[in-house]
């Protein structure tokens, strides 16, 4: 039998590092706290719950997040 996804679960201890890079792959802004809330699964803030296609490495349970989500979970200092 061929495996076909790797169901990642990984705990962040409220540690979820993230840069945000535009187009150009300039930083846009980082974070480092919990989980952001449009990531899949139920995290509760503290776990990466990826499902990965072996194949592809295309990661299966993804929802794109809009950009407004994705500039609210930049922090600001």
């Amino acid at each position: 039998m061929k495996i076909k996804v790797l169901r990642v679960c990984a705990k962040t201890v409220d540690n979820c590092a993230i840069s945000f890079l535009n187009e150009e792959g300039e930083s846009m802004g980082e974070r480092d706290c919990y989980v952001p809330e449009y990531f899949p699964e139920d995290h509760c803030g503290d776990y990466l719950e990826l499902d990965i296609d072996v194949e592809t490495g295309v990661i299966l349970n993804w929802k794109t997040p809009t950009q407004s989500q994705l500039k609210k979970s930049i922090q600001t200092t």
